[in-house]
Parts: C-alpha cells; structure tokens; sequence
C-alpha cells in the first residue's frame, strides 16, 4: 500500500492535484496498521505544529489571474527531514542547508535506485545540478 501511495503522489498529481490527499491516505495507513497509535499521534501532532510554523500553506488569492500554462500544482518549497525528528530543535534558516546536504550525501555507487549524476544531468525532464540544492 506504501508503494502504490507513493507512486501515486508522484505520478498522479495530473489526475488528483490535491496532494495533501496522499499525506491523509499514509496517515491513515499508519493508524491502521500500528499496534498503539499513542506514540504516534503524538509525534504526528507535534509535526504538524512544525509544518505550520515553519511551512504555512499559501494564503488563497481570489483576485489573481492564474496562469494557464503555470502547472496544475505547486508542491512548495521543500521541507528538510529534520523537521520530523521532534526530538531536536529545528531551525527554518537551516533548511536549505540542511536539505543540500542530505542530497550530497546520496551516493549513486552505493544505491542501485539511483541515477549517476551525469545521466540525471543529461535528462530532458531535469535542471539544475543532481544531488545538489537549491
């Protein structure tokens, strides 16, 4: 079920641009399969205080003239892992860096699933330099 929620987040969003839908199927997930949830909820209320805080959803704008051939969803700037660990504190300046560095520690020689970087660089779909952010 974890694969099927992934990959449908990652290749459905044309079909179903609520992608915060995919967050609320794992979500559930988690509940349903967990022998006590107390644990959990508790680190899920925790993440959820941090993601508004530091990850505030846009404010909606009635009166903006969207762009047709803007794309259908926007996933927002990207959250650092260490968001999720509720143990430490996290600090949103960080975020960047923090991000980059977890990306130049991937190592394509080391992970069969990934792409060496100078054939992530040679994609049509891609820009930008692999395994580096921003």
């Amino acid at each position: 079920m974890v694969i099927t929620i992934a990959n449908d987040a990652l290749f459905c969003l044309d079909e179903d641009p609520v992608a915060a839908s995919r967050a609320v199927w794992m979500t559930n997930l988690a509940r349903h399969v967990l022998p006590s949830r107390d644990a959990f909820e508790s680190w899920l209320d925790a993440v959820l205080v941090r993601l508004a805080q530091h990850h505030p959803p846009p404010p909606d704008d009635p009166d903006s003239d969207e762009d047709p051939f803007a794309p259908a969803v926007s996933l927002g700037h990207p959250v650092a892992r260490e968001l999720f660990d509720t143990t430490r504190p996290f600090d949103k300046a960080d975020e960047d860096r923090l991000i980059n560095a977890f990306l130049q520690r991937l190592d394509p020689r080391r992970n069969p699933f990934l792409h060496p970087a100078a054939w992530v660089a040679d994609t049509e779909e891609f820009s930008g330099t692999p395994y580096h952010y921003p």
